[in-house]
């Protein structure tokens, strides 16, 4: 028997699908996944910009003068809203200055928010200088920051443990102006230098000056007094661990 050359399929000829679609690549789930992956750089990279830091600059110093009535100042704010914030020459202002700070540095921990806890892990402040004032009605100009309390408010319960790890204070002053109190009406503290740490809860208060150093300057000393410190606070007893006091006599 003969092979008829028509039943036998040309290479070249279209072959039956029988029926069954084609399978075509779906794309949308990867165009999602692109979109998103590109909605968190861009969230991250605005945790950083330096525009973010600007508007949130003006809205601090916007709540400062509704809180106190004060023009709080702040020059330059920069960092990462994950974990760190930098401050530069900050000033504030009520008539007079009160207080100026060169830097203020802090860095924190988010994660703690989740068990109820604020952890500063480390907060440096750099160049303040507090001027005080006692007025003619024998308050002071730093009272006038803050409202009076209300003695029928009720107590909130401040519900998280607050954490400073590590806190510096750095070359820092002291003005005080008071002729109704100092002999000679004016007191300097400067060279203010100090470290700590605190632990802070409805339950606990546990403090630690590891180091405190500065200058007492007064009109009628020939020299400034100079002291130097460390101390500790836990279960309401306080340990004086070091004093050296240099008298300007």
């Amino acid at each position: 028997m003969k092979n008829n050359k028509n039943d036998i399929p040309s290479p070249s000829a279209p072959q039956p699908d029988n029926g069954k679609p084609k399978k075509r690549r779906r794309r949308w789930p990867w165009i999602t996944l692109g979109i998103i992956l590109l909605l968190l750089i861009s969230i991250r990279l605005a945790l950083r910009a330096d525009w973010v830091f600007d508007i949130i600059k003006d809205q601090v110093e916007q709540a400062a003068f509704e809180a106190t009535g004060a023009e709080l100042t702040i020059g330059s704010m920069r960092g990462d809203l994950l974990r760190s914030i930098e401050l530069r020459n900050a000033d504030l202002t009520k008539d007079e200055p009160i207080l100026t700070i060169d830097s203020l540095e802090v860095s924190y921990s988010l994660l703690g928010l989740f068990s109820r806890n604020i952890e500063i892990t480390s907060l440096r402040i750099s160049g303040l200088d507090v001027q005080l004032e006692q007025l003619p009605d024998s308050t002071w100009n730093i009272m006038q920051l803050v409202d009076e309390p209300d003695p029928e408010a009720e107590e909130t319960e401040f519900g998280f443990t607050l954490y400073l790890h590590d806190v510096e204070l750095v070359n820092s002053k002291i003005d005080i102006f008071s002729p109704y109190l100092l002999p000679d009406d004016r007191v300097v503290i400067e060279n203010i230098n100090a470290s700590a740490s605190l632990t802070y809860s409805e339950d606990i208060f546990d403090a630690n000056l590891s180091e405190l150093s500065l200058e007492l300057i007064e009109g009628r000393l020939p020299e400034p007094i100079r002291l130097q410190t460390s101390a500790s606070m836990a279960d309401e007893r306080i340990t004086l661990d070091r004093l050296m006091l240099s008298t300007g006599r």
